[in-house]
């Protein structure tokens, strides 16, 4: 699970500086002010994008199935399977949510915002660096867990072995 989470973390980060390049081409080829301007650029631009999508979902959804077949009984095994899509769907509920927000903050007093509807005027590198502190704090959330529950199961392995 955390293999995924650091994808997401390389995902969000490419997903910034492709932003800034991108919003930089459009600005230099005259289309800021141009709703309907397509940018002259390559799109394997997104290439690192897919890649990072692609082993996040491997490795994110791998290892979940995997933690929760650890953690829950036998006889709940197929919740197990069930979880997956759910945490999925509240992600995306979760990350619908976040945007919406944003727009909302970041477009309050008439300025232009985080997330207009020309693209190219606003700061979407910003919300893909706001994702990459979120996976970061995850990340660091998921670890302190582990480690915690780590020392936890030691200790009651300690516990068994001098009663017996």
């Amino acid at each position: 699970m955390g293999i995924g989470v650091l994808f997401s973390i390389a995902y969000a980060l490419s997903a910034s500086v492709v932003e800034v390049f991108r919003r930089k081409q459009a600005i230099r080829q005259g289309l800021k002010n141009n709703i309907d301007g397509v940018v002259n650029m390559s799109v394997l631009w997104l290439a690192p994008q897919c890649v990072f999508a692609g082993l996040i979902g491997a490795f994110g959804s791998i290892g979940q199935i995997e933690f929760y077949y650890a953690v829950l009984p036998k006889t709940m095994s197929s919740l197990a399977l069930v979880l997956l899509p759910l945490a999925s769907g509240v992600a995306n509920i979760a990350s619908t949510v976040i945007a919406k927000l944003v727009k909302v903050i970041t477009c309050s007093g008439g300025r232009v915002g985080w997330l207009p509807d020309n693209l190219n005027q606003g700061h979407t590198s910003i919300l893909c660096l706001q994702c990459l502190a979120l996976q970061v704090s995850s990340i660091l959330l998921l670890v302190a867990i582990g480690l915690r529950n780590r020392h936890q199961t030691n200790l009651l392995n300690l516990m068994k072995m001098k009663q017996i």
